[in-house]
């Protein structure tokens, strides 16, 4: 998989996820990426504005409770950090990011009502496994297929591939079935 690709994935399901997409949480290095595909959405009836975050730890503590419809995070993140992300989200706001063990699903589990693995990517001893958390969205019901089919000049993402991500082989349901909520 490439970054493009990890970037697809990261941005676009949020943002096909969410009713309305307006206040975005990003912590990245590859911000010029990600601002490329979240201009894709200037069909949109309203305006995406997006809050660039480099230091997560020096920041968090800065912004206030329930300001934020969606957080985008392509760092690992440990316990009180997704704490953080929980608090700063709105009451239906939700998180992508990467992951590199289930231990961040487990995480993930105890702030959202929703709480998932996706494209979950295994190759020898290489693993990218990107989870969802949600307050309220489901990724797969509450997909914005209109909003997503309008989008062009794509590498990766598209509407099949955002609820394909989704589903997992047996051993990877069994090994998550006593943490993960959706």
């Amino acid at each position: 998989m490439t970054k493009i690709e990890l970037v697809e994935m990261l941005a676009h399901v949020p943002l096909s996820t969410h009713k309305e997409p307006q206040h975005i949480f990003l912590v990245s290095d590859q911000v010029e990426n990600y601002l490329e595909q979240f201009s894709k959405y200037q069909f949109l009836e309203f305006d995406i504005e997006v809050s660039l975050i480099e230091d997560f730890d020096g920041r968090i503590a800065e912004f206030e409770n329930g300001v934020f419809d969606i957080a985008i995070i392509d760092q690992k993140l440990n316990n009180i950090q997704i704490a953080h992300i929980s608090r700063v989200l709105k009451k239906d706001g939700l998180v992508a990011m990467v992951g590199e063990s289930f231990e961040t699903l487990k995480n993930l589990a105890k702030n959202f009502r929703i709480a998932m693995p996706y494209l979950v990517f295994m190759k020898d001893n290489f693993s990218e496994i990107l989870y969802f958390g949600s307050k309220f969205y489901h990724p797969t019901a509450d997909i914005n297929l209109q909003r997503s089919d309008l989008l062009e000049d794509l590498n990766y993402y598209n509407s099949d591939i955002h609820v394909s991500a989704f589903y997992m082989p047996n051993y990877i349901k069994n090994e998550i079935a006593n943490f993960v909520r959706n």
